[in-house]
């Protein structure tokens, strides 16, 4: 029961960050969306990272379309948070240490 609470708690949160990855590229066009898009799909297939396999789901159908659905879902998820983690990167560079 907490195991399948926790994994709906994941797919909400990924589904609703592949809508808002998907309104970036829509509404904010921009060759580096796309450039971080592709690295991070061609990654996730380089390195033969599988979401679905990660988060021990099972799917419809298996095989290599599910790979690769897994792979464009990651490299999704990695455009939408690597923004994230640069703001916070800039921000941490902006501190001053306390004296």
């Amino acid at each position: 029961m907490e195991a399948t609470l926790l994994l709906i708690s994941i797919l909400v949160v990924l589904i609703e960050a592949m809508i808002e990855s998907a309104k970036l590229f829509v509404t904010e066009f921009s060759w580096e969306l796309v450039a971080s898009f592709v690295l991070g799909f061609g990654g996730s297939i380089l390195f033969g990272i599988d979401l679905f396999d990660m988060l021990g789901v099972e799917i419809a159908f298996n095989g290599l379309l599910s790979t690769f659905l897994g792979s464009f879902i990651l490299g999704l998820l990695l455009v939408r948070y690597s923004g994230t983690a640069n703001a916070l990167l800039d921000f941490l560079k902006g501190l001053k240490p306390i004296q």
